[in-house]
């Protein structure tokens, strides 16, 4: 994750990761010198769920250079759908 960060990012820039995440995650945005963006994972009927219209909006307004993406998600263990992981394609 250190080794993505540094050669995908510069210092300063944005890079999102989904929230709860394993620390690794953004330990590896932080102990770099980038700004962590945090897409807080939506809990509906016990399962998560990615709110794909405030990513969008964050990674617009933050300018996020880079986004790590979990699947399956950890620590929940939801796999994506492929109409899911599509869309967020589509914002990145």
């Amino acid at each position: 994750l250190h080794n993505i960060v540094q050669a995908l990012t510069e210092e300063g820039e944005a890079v999102m990761i989904q929230t709860p995440a394993y620390a690794p995650f953004a330990e590896a945005v932080q102990h770099n010198g980038r700004r962590l963006i945090c897409n807080d994972l939506e809990i509906r009927d016990n399962r998560y769920y990615m709110n794909f219209e405030r990513m969008e909006r964050d990674i617009q307004q933050e300018g996020v250079k880079l986004f790590i993406l979990c699947n399956p998600q950890n620590p929940s263990g939801r796999v994506w759908t492929k109409e899911e992981l599509n869309r967020l394609a589509q914002i990145c």
